[in-house]
């Protein structure tokens, strides 16, 4: 598993790869690429045979949090000033470090809403995070799997 570190690392490489074509939008593109993170990780999230604590040290979580990391320093950058953008950027964040302090399955819905939000007022885009509740491991049938 690699650190949040190493993923900054990697994220910024591919992004730096992409950011020389016409019209290209750095805080969209990592934004697009976060929100398949959190995809991701809240489909393992909301498995109840997975413990939630675990999720949040698997490599989707991982990936979510050096995106974060990334974003932020390209706001930095970027010079984004004060703006209804910003203040729904820092609220997704706060989402994400309150999970990570206490975990709860209920908190899930509100992590992919913030960020729906902050997508909105961004880029003007309607980001599709899937709500549907995991079908229970059991229920698939998988050999090996207890």
């Amino acid at each position: 598993m690699k650190t949040v570190y190493e993923l900054e690392v990697l994220l910024k490489s591919l992004l730096n790869e992409e950011a020389n074509k016409p019209g290209f939008d750095r805080l969209e593109w990592l934004s697009d690429h976060l929100c398949e993170y959190l995809e991701r990780w809240l489909g393992f999230a909301r498995v109840e045979e997975i413990p939630l604590e675990a999720t949040l040290k698997n490599d989707s979580f991982t990936c979510i949090l050096a995106a974060i990391n990334v974003i932020d320093k390209e706001t930095i950058i970027l010079q984004m000033p004060e703006c209804a953008t910003k203040a729904r950027w820092a609220e997704f964040k706060n989402t994400i470090e309150w999970i990570k302090h206490s975990p709860n399955r209920d908190d899930l819905e509100l992590i992919g809403n913030t960020f729906k939000v902050f997508g909105r007022e961004a880029f003007s885009k309607d980001y599709c995070i899937d709500d549907r509740q995991a079908i229970p491991i059991k229920k698939l049938k998988i050999e090996g799997v207890e």
